[in-house]
């Protein structure tokens, strides 16, 4: 029956829709248990604008099927078209508890709570899925960029003093949330502070993946300060350690593009794309290398794809 009734949508036969859906009905009135029938009803009721009527009919097939995200994606869209915010809020709360790994779910609820301006729930939120303040950092990166755009600078370095703390314990984790905090610090101008932070930070630390992410960022500082020598020497440090460091290849590549030496630049970069065919920012690198070398054809290709990888982004399409 759900195809019949899919096939009278596509067709437009409205005459026929309202058949089958009366069919559909009687069926469900004889067995409540009838999820088919259930719902070509409820899609009926919300095809015709009549979200009340299917929200009768959703809660039943939710309990029978409680693992059906379907049923539960419905009940949104007619609580959404009768503006029952505080009902949309409870479902999504309780799409969440069935569904705690489904990305849209979650993404969904953070919309709501930024739509109503209500930053507060939405940083709760957040730092729930971000779970243990004392376990992995990057699952924590959203909670610091959200605190970022919602209360500035200063409030991201407070919370970073304080994930400092909290982590006092746990080293890797301790230096991870120092460089976040250096890099804050860089940014507002205190360059010698958080240079010497990271400097300290590695003063003696084993080498592992985080020391030399940590690498990357102070090459990228002291390389913005103007001391070239010292920040190429960290790369070098890294891709001796790492050959396929992606982000040492990146910087690398700038200081070989900068340095007019394109040809090895190119070398570095498709090295980094092979791990990360998606990245923008080595696209557009490989393109300023190829116009380096005087291949536009090539310079061409690498734009295009950098356009088509970024959903044709503003930005990159201008380049």
């Amino acid at each position: 029956m759900s195809l019949d009734y899919r096939q009278a949508v596509t067709e437009d036969d409205s005459p026929r829709q309202e058949a089958l859906a009366a069919d559909a009905l009687r069926l469900l009135e004889a067995d409540a248990t009838d999820l088919m029938s259930r719902r070509v009803v409820i899609t009926h009721e919300m095809r015709v604008n009549r979200p009340s009527a299917a929200l009768e009919y959703i809660d039943p097939a939710i309990a029978q099927a409680p693992e059906e995200l379907a049923y539960y994606v419905i009940k949104l869209q007619a609580l959404s078209a009768l503006q029952e915010e505080a009902a949309v809020e409870e479902l999504l709360r309780q799409m969440y508890t069935q569904f705690p790994e489904n990305s849209t779910v979650q993404q969904s609820l953070i919309n709501l709570y930024m739509r109503r301006d209500d930053n507060e729930n939405a940083e709760t939120f957040l730092r729930e899925l971000a779970g243990d303040e004392t376990g992995d950092p990057a699952n924590y990166m959203t909670v610091l960029q959200f605190i970022e755009q919602t209360q500035g600078p200063e409030a991201a370095i407070a919370e970073l003093e304080r994930m400092i703390e909290v982590n006092a314990e746990l080293p890797e984790n301790h230096d991870f949330y120092r460089t976040l905090r250096a890099g804050y610090t860089f940014q507002q101008g205190e360059t010698d502070a958080a240079i010497a932070e990271l400097q300290d930070i590695l003063s003696d630390a084993e080498a592992s993946d985080r020391t030399r992410w940590i690498k990357t960022r102070l090459s990228e500082m002291l390389l913005r300060t103007g001391n070239r020598v010292g920040g190429r020497a960290l790369l070098e440090e890294v891709l001796a350690e790492d050959a396929t460091n992606v982000e040492a290849l990146k910087q690398r590549a700038r200081l070989l593009i900068d340095g007019d030496e394109p040809d090895a630049a190119i070398i570095d970069l498709r090295s980094a794309l092979d791990q990360t065919p998606r990245d923008v920012e080595i696209l557009l690198l490989l393109a300023q290398a190829h116009e380096r070398n005087g291949n536009t054809n090539l310079q061409g290709e690498r734009l295009a794809t950098a356009v088509e990888v970024s959903n044709a982004g503003v930005q990159e399409s201008l380049l």
